[in-house]
């Protein structure tokens, strides 16, 4: 019989150890920054072949670099980060950590093509809007730099996408400004309004979806159950503008950006408080996983910057400051 040996064993005058196809061939060992490279070669027992890469050692995990530093199988656990979209360094998606701190590249690409990104709740995702021949949603694992096409109807745009409380369902604006749903495990979508309907947010339990309607005009905020739909509510006024609606983590307050500014209001939208007040124009907050801070873009220091502020919008921060455009923050789940 054929040894793995490097001999013809079995003197049918074929090449060496031709019964074990994986001989030479390309493996790895290890996970995360461990990992290293190696070929399959012969076992001791010269009954089978094994990878002869050896895993390279862990290190302390470094908070928001997009690798698994210590090896477990992880990314960035026990710290939450900010992602957001960059015309720097060839564009793309950019993860910083919350004070700013070691930004970098997780996904290149033009920065008019990438928007509206949304980090998973319970894995390292993110999904992003992609603008081509059409528009559409599309997920980043940022554990091995792949991508996922999750919404895709040719000819008609899909955008706004919202994580599901358990990262198993997904909302988004469908066609001219509807609400969907789909699942992520069987790509299933259902239809929840159709009024001119866009910008969806998952409730932090899953049972509502707060969204900005033209059905009357001008943009407001509603609230819809994403169990069985049917009935809308207001939560706004019948006058303005009032778009980009941000559930908080308990549940309790929304965000949403009027008259330029970021506001609050609570989830019936009682108490509106202006935020921000400031020169410019504000745009696209996020709630960190605590609730004690906000993310949010801005346009005050003549370009677009990322800013952090306390939740009741004291001591506003400068993340980026850079010449290049900064949009679309968002900011990850503590794992």
């Amino acid at each position: 019989p054929e040894v793995c040996d490097g001999l013809t064993n079995d003197c049918d005058a074929l090449a060496a150890d031709e019964t074990f196809r994986d001989l030479g061939r390309a493996c790895v060992a290890g996970i995360g920054a461990c990992q290293r490279p190696g070929v399959f070669i012969c076992n001791l027992a010269g009954d089978g072949t094994v990878c002869d890469a050896q895993p390279g050692d862990p290190d302390d995990e470094v908070p928001c670099n997009a690798v698994d530093d210590d090896c477990d199988g992880s990314l960035d656990e026990g710290t939450s980060c900010i992602a957001f979209v960059s015309n720097r360094e060839g564009g793309g998606i950019m993860v910083m950590s919350p004070d700013g701190s070691n930004p970098i590249q997780v996904r290149p690409g033009d920065q008019g093509s990438i928007s509206d990104l949304a980090w998973a709740p319970t894995q390292p995702q993110i999904a992003f809007t992609i603008t081509g021949e059409d528009i559409n949603i599309a997920t980043l694992d940022l554990t091995d730099g792949s991508e996922r096409l999750i919404v895709a109807f040719v000819g008609n745009s899909s955008r706004d996408p919202s994580w599901g409380v358990n990262g198993h369902s997904m909302a988004f604006t469908r066609r001219n400004n509807a609400i969907w749903i789909i699942s992520l495990e069987t790509l299933n979508a259902r239809q929840l309004t159709d009024n001119g309907d866009f910008q969806p947010d998952f409730s932090p339990n899953g049972l509502n979806i707060v969204f900005v309607s033209r059905r009357n005009g001008n943009s407001k905020i509603y609230l819809i159950s994403s169990v069985v739909g049917g009935n809308t509510v207001r939560i706004t006024p019948e006058v303005g503008d009032f778009e980009q609606p941000a559930w908080s983590p308990d549940g309790r307050n929304i965000l949403y950006t009027y008259l330029n500014d970021v506001w609050v209001m609570n989830s019936m939208g009682a108490g509106r408080r202006n935020l921000t007040n400031a020169q410019g124009r504000d745009f696209s907050p996020r709630w960190s996983p605590d609730g004690m801070k906000i993310v949010f873009g801005t346009n005050r220091d003549g370009n677009n910057e990322i800013y952090v502020m306390d939740s009741d919008g004291g001591n506003p921060v400068n993340l980026t400051q850079n010449p290049a455009s900064d949009t679309d923050p968002d900011w990850s789940r503590v794992r």
